[in-house]
């Protein structure tokens, strides 16, 4: 019993009008791989993930262009997903970001105070030292 696998494939459009320009739209280093597809629309779009993979393309290289394979056969507008950057080393990371902010941000004040303190008793010493000078003039 043999599986008979209809693939639809696509028309290519003034935007993309062959392998090249579809996989350098979508960035990624795809175009790295158009070497597989040797420029043919259809066994670009009729080639399995397998295949792909006996052509020399890593995982997920492979599994970003079958992505975005689906997603042109969805009319979806060709564009290079951003990748976001992280915060504060990512979700896991996160608690311990603020924990290590916490005790850096309390380091800090305990600085500031102690050179608040340190200026406030100088003055004290300073006005003293001047008022005790007053005194032995007068």
């Amino acid at each position: 019993m043999s599986t008979i696998n209809l693939v639809l494939v696509p028309e290519p459009t003034k935007e993309v009008p062959d392998v090249d320009t579809f996989l350098n739209k979508i960035g990624h280093q795809a175009s790295e791989a158009s070497s597989t597809f040797e420029n043919d629309w259809k066994k670009f779009f009729t080639m399995t993930s397998k295949q792909m993979k006996e052509g020399g393309i890593d995982t997920s290289v492979r599994r970003y262009i079958l992505d975005w394979q689906e997603k042109y056969k969805k009319s979806i507008p060709l564009q290079e997903l951003r990748t976001t950057q992280r915060k504060h080393g990512g979700e896991r990371k996160s608690r311990i970001y603020a924990a290590d902010k916490k005790v850096k941000d309390r380091i800090k004040m305990a600085q500031l105070k102690k050179a608040y303190r340190k200026k406030s008793v100088q003055e004290v010493i300073q006005t003293r030292r001047w008022e005790k000078l007053h005194r032995e003039q007068e």
